[in-house]
């Protein structure tokens, strides 16, 4: 969802600044993923072993990145953990894919997905012209 496109750009030295975002818990796991993956995978990056749940708490705390997509805290939150909810059913259950949320609420969170990505992708192409 280009999350770590925009973690990226306000935080250049995440994994130093992790513990402060986060908490300790949550970057001693992300570490230990981090290492675990690793292992079979070159080109991983340490970024990439956050979970949904570590990089909204990042971007709650990114206020740059609430600004240009005109987030609230509250709304920050119940839009990634909405999308995550779609997302751990879509990559884990094969029952159901409206995760509770019921069929009109899933197709506006599907919806302001697409938008979100719509409005980051303008954004990123925007910003890569400009260097």
């Amino acid at each position: 969802m280009h999350l770590n496109y925009w973690i990226n750009k306000f935080h250049i030295n995440i994994h130093e600044n992790l513990e402060l975002l986060i908490g300790a818990e949550r970057k001693i796991k992300a570490e230990e993923i981090f290492k675990l993956r690793k292992a079979t995978n070159d080109d991983l990056t340490f970024l990439e072993c956050l979970q949904f749940c570590d990089k909204k708490l990042v971007l709650k705390k990114t206020t740059e990145f609430k600004n240009i997509f005109k987030f609230s805290n509250s709304s920050l939150e119940t839009f990634i953990s909405n999308a995550e909810k779609i997302r751990n059913e879509l990559s884990h259950n094969q029952n159901t894919i409206t995760v509770g949320l019921g069929w009109d609420l899933f197709v506006k969170v599907l919806s302001r997905v697409e938008s979100f990505l719509i409005n980051s992708e303008a954004r990123i192409d925007s910003e890569c012209r400009i260097y």
